[in-house]
């Protein structure tokens, strides 16, 4: 009966509280069906894309680097500087833990050194009138998108209209021509005679050295080709793959040679083919079959053991050329047939002549597209030697400003690394143009057999046939994808033409390329035996987890048990791979030595089980939303009841009077807002369900009921502390005028209504300090939901995965924050609201000496602003704080998005401060003077 006779009697507040528990119930309610939606939506948009090509990676021990140990990924090139490692008893010892489906070996066979040639066609600059010419073509090497330039040695072209021979019969001591003419072997030609006008015969010499020294030096690295210029315009020219004779062609194609290296790699066609669908992917010839050994091929010269090799159609790197051509004097032209090698080189270079044009070409051709050389029994396609097989190791990094990763560089190779190995064609084992720019692998001889051991290609396939697998979840591909690398930055991806970084033919370089070509396990182990890592050829394993249908915490637990299995029976570093995601890492690559500026380049590393980190920031994340609406609630409502009870001293104290106890007292209050709370939970749970269909949430009957026991026990824990005050009410307080505390502070004589403003939030400090927390709140979620949508542009842990997630639940996080700030806002105009009413005497006050009814609420709302703009600063603190401590960055965009959201709770409060600035012009102020 007096709980609802006081209901009538001040209904103003009642109402306000039961719309405050109102909101708070059903916010909460409607959150909570809203992270169910999503947490059902961020389930599903896991299972889709956990999955990658397999779940747990298998290294030798010590293979992780600090980086990856200190930031939880993978690096991209994790197999490029990994020789061995795995013994074929770990490998079996993998395969028979319970739960793995597929063990898939890899081991990695370095680099081969080969070389190609580029065809060009001279035609337009050869002048038919001359008898004899020598064109020169000097080329530049282009790479890293036209920002490493490296200028190489000349080429030369001489052009006859002599009839030329070529050698039918080569002796120790002799060379036989077709003409019948013999001569004395003579190092440093080319193996032509020429006829000369007077009837004379000489040898056409080129520019090699004799002896011939492979190496990285000019001597090595000149070519020279020589044409005859037939009666009918044609060209005619020895080829490589003919033994005598000379090919007659319509056109003057000169042959330009490169060099490059060719990753290698030996897997387990089966677990290939099962893995990733290998099998499937072979455009040409056949598949390799499962333990295919090496073998041993007899021909004209002899028998060498052979390895069968599956090419790639695909190579990973953009390299190009450009040659300036000039036409050398008629005096020039006959000295091939008068000096040889350094001589004929030397005048060669010294000559001037005349500029006739520029070609810029894109390398086409590839190492293995068609042969370069036979051994003379009509089988041309063995064109690749494992002569000389070179291994690179892992970069190693430091962290620069940011936490950007700077490769740490290291000495380029030496020659003496190119110069092993059989030499079968002229500067076939030069090294690429590319190896004297910046290193950041340390290069070296992994193989340089007594034998020679020739590539018996069985088939080539295509990469980009491979089984496909989520982009958000790809796990390193190192065997069949080469690392992408973007510019990080507008002055970087400006530089790199807004087009990725790719590797080059420099072993060193920063990026590597991926094995172009894969043999069999059983060839590739026999080919280790000839080096330290024979018994233990394996570089490294990925499993394959059976009955893995869900990646709930039933799923993600059986991984890491086998992982774990994994590790104890073999000793191996294992990572859990499940749910991995690129992750950008920022690298900053030094600047390289043939032109290419510094870049700082973004380059997709591999955050481990991405997936479960994302599933558990979305649980911490909902329950901090959770929270904080309760707790900006239990804050309106306990400032609200604590003035109320204060209101309410006389009242209390007259029944202290009648003899009501301190329980009896504590009772009536908590009866009185139980009672509202009550009324607003059931009005709670029928509107929730309408608000809830409204924006898209599915809100179960469970959810609408738990609204009423959600808003009787928000009610009643916000009654605790003032039913305690209330407990402790006196009878002499029935007879003491209730208002502001007695006890106040000298600060100091205010001269400005700001001032005034200050002083009187300093007075109410527990008050003020109600509304700053509550704004602070607000604020600060509000700053964490700006600060992932347009600083990180909705990426929760900066992977693509996380991307995928945040998307689904950014919605009804939305919601959740909105509804924060909006009771902030609520809980600073209470605040306000309430100094009005309990300084309203006051306010008359000043009303009386002069003040206008403008000014006093202007003092109200600068209290507003100033309860918010203190708030407001806190909360976005916090919030950006919070945001850059989980994902370690800051930036332009996050600092943007910070201050507007503190200006938006600074706004808000001045919206809140406008209901109690208007009351001041509704006091009864002679009453209230009187009363004073």
């Amino acid at each position: 009966m007096m709980i609802g006779s006081r209901l009538r009697r001040r209904p103003g507040r009642a109402a306000a509280l039961f719309a405050g528990i109102l909101a708070a119930t059903t916010g909460f309610i409607v959150l909570m069906g809203g992270v169910a939606t999503s947490r059902l939506q961020v389930t599903q948009e896991v299972e889709t894309n956990f999955r990658a090509a397999y779940d747990i990676l298998v290294r030798p021990p010590g293979s992780r680097t600090a980086i990856e140990d200190e930031r939880g990924l993978v690096r991209p090139n994790y197999l490029s500087g990994q020789l061995g490692g795995i013994t074929p008893q770990q490998w079996e010892q993998i395969k028979q833990v319970p739960g793995v489906e597929l063990a898939a070996p890899i081991a990695n066979l370095g680099f081969v050194s080969t070389f190609g040639f580029e065809e060009v066609d001279l035609t337009s600059y050869v002048d038919k009138s001359l008898h004899r010419q020598v064109i020169r073509l000097s080329p530049t090497w282009i790479a890293d998108r036209g920002l490493t330039k490296v200028p190489d040695a000349p080429i030369y072209v001489y052009v006859t209209k002599n009839p030329l021979y070529t050698p039918v019969r080569q002796e120790q001591t002799t060379v036989t021509y077709e003409d019948g003419t013999v001569l004395k072997q003579a190092g440093g030609c080319l193996g032509l005679l020429e006829l000369l006008p007077d009837g004379g015969k000489a040898e056409v010499c080129g520019t090699m050295p004799a002896p011939f020294s492979p190496g990285a030096g000019e001597a090595s690295r000149t070519w020279f080709h020589a044409f005859q210029l037939m009666p009918d315009g044609r060209f005619a020219t020895k080829t490589a793959l003919q033994a005598t004779g000379l090919a007659p062609q319509d056109r003057l194609i000169c042959q330009i040679g490169w060099w490059t290296v060719v990753g290698a790699a030996g897997v387990d066609p089966e677990s290939e083919a099962r893995l990733v669908g290998l099998d499937k992917t072979v455009v040409n010839g056949r598949y390799l079959e499962a333990k295919e050994p090496m073998g041993v091929r007899t021909h004209t010269y002899g028998s060498h053991p052979t390895i069968p090799v599956l090419a790639s159609t695909k190579l990973y790197d953009e390299e190009g050329f450009a040659l300036d051509i000039t036409r050398l004097s008629g005096e020039v032209a006959a000295a091939p047939t008068r000096e040889r090698s350094d001589g004929l080189r030397a005048r060669l270079k010294a000559e001037a002549g005349a500029g006739l044009g520029r070609i810029e070409r894109q390398l086409t051709r590839r190492p293995f597209d068609r042969p370069v050389f036979s051994w003379g029994d009509d089988r041309p396609e063995q064109n690749l030697l494992w002569s000389n097989v070179l291994s690179a190791g892992s970069t190693s990094y430091t962290t620069g400003p940011g936490g950007a990763l700077v490769p740490v560089g290291t000495p380029a190779p030496p020659d003496s690394v190119w110069t092993g190995g059989l030499v079968v064609v002229h500067n076939a084992n030069s090294p690429p143009a590319f190896v004297g720019d910046s290193a950041f692998r340390e290069v070296g001889t992994l193989l340089r057999p007594d034998d020679i051991i020739e590539s018996q290609f069985v088939g080539q396939f295509d990469p980009t046939r491979l089984t496909g697998f989520s982009e958000v979840s790809r796990a390193p591909l190192e065997t069949y994808q080469a690392p992408v690398a973007t510019g990080a930055d507008d002055r970087s991806r400006q530089l790199l033409g807004d087009q990725p970084l790719q590797p080059n033919s420099n072993l060193g370089g920063y990026l590597s390329q991926p094995p172009l070509i894969l043999t069999s396990l059983t060839a590739a182990s026999e080919l280790l035996q000839r080096t330290a890592f024979g018994n233990a050829p394996i570089s490294a394993v990925r499993v394959r987890v059976a009955g893995l249908e869900s990646f709930d915490e039933l799923g993600r637990e059986r991984i890491r048990v086998i992982a774990e299995q994994i590790a104890l029976a073999t000793g191996l570093d294992v990572d859990i791979t499940a749910g991995a995601s690129p992750s950008p890492q920022t690298v900053a690559l030094p600047a390289g030595k043939y032109g290419r500026p510094e870049l700082n380049l973004s380059e997709g590393w591999s955050r481990k089980g991405v997936a479960v980190a994302i599933i558990q920031a979305v649980d911490r994340k909902s329950a901090v939303l959770f929270t904080l609406i309760l707790a900006v609630c239990l804050l309106f409502l306990g400032n609200a009841l604590t003035a109320a009870v204060r209101s309410r001293c006389g009242e209390l104290g007259v029944l202290a009077c009648l003899g009501w106890s301190r329980p009896q007292l504590a009772r009536l209050i908590v009866v009185e807002v139980g009672g509202i709370g009550l009324a607003a939970g059931v009005l709670s749970a029928l509107v929730a369900w309408p608000v809830s269909g409204w924006i898209g949430v599915r809100v179960g009957m469970w959810q609408l009921l738990a609204a009423v026991p959600v808003a009787l026990g928000l009610s009643i824990v916000a009654a605790i502390v003032p039913a305690w005050q209330a407990s402790r009410s006196a009878p002499v307080q029935a007879i003491t005028a209730s208002g502001v505390s007695g006890r106040r502070r000298a600060w100091g004589r205010p001269r400005t209504i700001l001032g005034l403003a200050v002083r009187n939030c300093l007075r109410l400090r527990v008050r003020s300090g109600v509304g700053v927390v509550a704004m602070a709140l607000g604020v600060g979620a509000l700053t964490v939901i700006a600060t992932l949508q347009y600083g990180f542009h909705g990426e929760i842990t900066g992977s693509l995965l996380g991307d995928a997630v945040s998307v689904k639940v950014r919605g009804v996080d939305t919601v959740a924050v909105i509804a924060t700030v909006l009771l902030s806002a609520a809980a600073v105009g209470d605040v306000l609201y309430l100094n009005v009413r309990e300084r309203s005497a006051e306010l008359a006050a000043l009303r009386a000496c002069g003040w206008t009814d403008g000014a006093i609420a202007r003092l109200v709302a600068y209290e507003g602003v100033l309860l918010g703009a203190t708030g407001a600063v806190l909360g976005a603190g916090l919030g950006l704080y919070g945001v850059q401590r989980f994902s370690d960055a800051m930036g332009p965009d996050l600092v943007r998005a910070t201050v507007i959201t503190a200006l938006i709770g600074v706004a808000l409060a001045a919206v809140a401060a406008v209901v109690p600035a208007w009351l001041t012009r509704r006091l009864p102020m002679p009453h209230l003077l009187a009363q004073e």
